[in-house]
């Protein structure tokens, strides 16, 4: 039973879980819904591995000398062997981009 000059301010709106598309669409005022994020299989490894590298870098801090091609620099191990690995990557993925332009 619905009382004189009582409305609905949600009548027509989608329910919980409703989508927009092909129902109403939410009228001046009502926020419109965000799709919910979900964590999948790459942020939880992106994140462990985040963390790794920080412990990492934590208990690597010693100072090393590097000399490459100039003079010789301290820096710490964790830093030495970054630059080592990034080097490393750069390498394969120019191998890599030459692999995939004669194929």
């Amino acid at each position: 039973m619905e009382e004189v000059g009582m409305t609905d301010p949600y009548a027509g709106q989608p329910g919980p879980g409703a989508p927009y598309p092909g129902g109403p669409q939410p009228g001046p005022g009502v926020p419109a819904r965000q799709p919910k994020r979900r964590i999948n299989a790459r942020l939880i490894v992106g994140l462990v591995l985040l963390v790794l590298l920080i412990v990492f870098s934590a208990e690597n801090t010693r100072s090393v000398r590097m000399r490459l091609i100039g003079p010789e620099v301290h820096a710490p191990l964790f830093l030495a062997l970054l630059i080592a690995a990034l080097v490393g990557v750069l390498i394969g993925l120019v191998v890599r981009r030459r692999r995939r332009s004669k194929a």
